[in-house]
């Protein structure tokens, strides 16, 4: 079930930045069907790609906190090494944030280079990071843009789920209580259903508006970093 749901999120996923680059790009209008299988030819590369950017994530993190480690250890009970430990390890913090955001920039556009480009895995990377390097103001704004789209998201969503929930604890406690103790066990799990759809079809919305967002982000990026690669080729 779980490899099931694996190849079907990631054939989605391509599926559904072919569709908006195709619509964007005015070529064609797909339709769920076609869009689903246009997507599964990038089924290997996209989960290659994302294999690849974790374990260079996860080797570079090892790297960092590494010699941090190795200095608590050592530090023993002289306050002075301590203190360095302590500094080193707020510095290799924060270079750790900036790290992670370049590699969900990457993740970000270079997925979408593989799809839309048709590139492979070593060159969608490649190509991601190009972009991100020469566009820098563009990607960091787009990457914030999203970031503050996702706050309001959370907020709103938060707010959403309490209300949602106490209008259904309201009706199926109403429901309970002339159905009496007999309805309890089908009424509780109706209830927990409908909860849970309504989740699933709202944050089903939202990963939709968020890589539409991304797709045609890197429609625009990609757009001015060839340009710049045409002018300084041809100047």
């Amino acid at each position: 079930m779980f490899l099931v749901i694996l190849y079907v999120s990631y054939v989605a996923r391509a599926g559904l930045v072919v569709a908006i680059d195709e619509l964007e790009g005015r070529k064609n209008e797909l339709t769920f069907g076609s869009a689903y299988h246009a997507g599964r030819q990038y089924f290997w590369r996209l989960f290659g790609f994302d294999i690849l950017i974790s374990l260079v994530a996860i080797g570079l993190l090892m790297i960092m906190i590494a010699p941090v480690i190795l200095l608590f250890i050592a530090a023993g009970k002289s306050p002075a090494v301590l203190a360095l430990a302590i500094l080193l390890a707020i510095i290799v913090f924060l270079i750790f944030i900036v790290v992670i955001i370049y590699f969900g920039i990457l993740r970000l556009l270079g997925s979408r280079a593989l799809v839309i480009n048709n590139l492979g895995i070593r060159a969608s990377i490649s190509y991601g990071h190009q972009m991100i390097i020469n566009k820098k103001g563009y990607s960091v704004l787009a990457w914030l843009v999203s970031l503050l789209v996702g706050l309001v998201y959370g907020i709103a969503l938060g707010i959403a789920v309490i209300i949602v929930g106490l209008i259904l604890f309201a009706v199926g406690y109403g429901i309970y209580k002339a159905a009496g103790s007999v309805g309890q066990v089908p009424i509780t799990v109706t209830m927990i259903g409908i909860f849970i759809a309504l989740l699933m079809f709202v944050s089903g919305v939202f990963t939709s508006f968020i890589s539409t967002y991304w797709t045609l982000t890197f429609r625009a990026i990609d757009y001015y970093f060839k340009k710049d690669k045409e002018i300084s080729v041809n100047p």
